[in-house]
């Protein structure tokens, strides 16, 4: 257990007790890991290996969830960006376009405000604007993780559509040595 300047009892349960919600949200993101590498490995079916990667997504935020709760801060599924540019095509890469559209409902504006405010208190961050805009929600979700609707397992945020396209741009040559 990672030891902090704590002077009290309740202190030290608390911690004590974040981090066996941290170890027991590791075993269980483990095994569901495992299950879905089992699954991917058997060549499962569409449905089933599905199924899998929604229970990893699920354990996932279950255990983003407990880190920020026993640290504070700090999502270690989202890599730092490497500086305000983007990155530079590499020879020997294929370019392809993401575009994915949602629509959304959201049924409490009010209690999802409060989920995505307690988000951005645990990644350290501050709203760019007022939490009662449902796009400036929606936003503040975005820009904490990446946008992962289907983990939030909220009953105030409803998916009615989404859909995805991905498109080829361009290959760029790559020549073997040898």
């Amino acid at each position: 257990m990672a030891k902090r300047s704590t002077s009290t009892i309740t202190d030290i349960r608390r911690d004590e007790d974040e981090v066996s919600e941290l170890q027991s949200a590791s075993q269980t993101l483990k095994d569901v890991f495992n299950t879905y590498v089992a699954t991917l490995e058997a060549g499962g079916d569409p449905p089933g290996v599905i199924n899998a990667m929604n229970e990893l997504h699920a354990a996932i935020e279950i255990f983003i969830e407990a880190s920020i709760n026993a640290t504070g801060w700090g999502n270690p599924f989202v890599l730092p960006p490497e500086g305000e540019e983007t990155a530079k095509p590499r020879k020997g890469g294929n370019e392809v376009q993401v575009e994915a559209v949602y629509k959304l409902q959201i049924d409490n504006t009010y209690t999802f405000g409060k989920f995505v405010f307690e988000r951005l208190q645990r990644a350290g961050l501050t709203p760019h604007g007022e939490l009662d805009d449902p796009v400036m929600l929606i936003h503040e979700l975005f820009s904490i993780d990446g946008w992962r609707p289907h983990t939030y397992r909220r009953p105030d945020l409803r998916i009615l559509q989404s859909q995805w396209s991905v498109t080829p741009l361009k290959t760029t040559e790559h020549k073997e040595k040898g």
